[in-house]
């Protein structure tokens, strides 16, 4: 079976500094990502928290969910 690599959108937008990609949409983290051969992406701030809600944008744009993150911003919720 062949590799699929994933990515983390942080490349596009940063989960704990919200100044840095923070106008770059969704869309635009997908789209590119994809067209760099990503097979998947990893769950980041702009991403729907609801399965029914994100299942078909990523299938929109021909990707997996790969895994969650949570930045720092997770120590203020717990």
């Amino acid at each position: 079976m062949p590799a699929r690599i994933g990515v983390n959108p942080i490349g596009w937008t940063n989960d704990d500094l919200h100044e840095l990609g923070g106008d770059t949409p969704l869309e635009v983290c997908l789209d590119e990502a994809r067209q760099a051969g990503y097979a998947g992406i990893e769950l980041g701030r702009k991403f729907p928290r609801q399965a029914a809600e994100l299942r078909p944008i990523l299938a929109r744009h021909g990707l997996a969910l790969v895994s969650g993150w949570y930045g720092a911003e997770l120590r203020h919720r717990s």
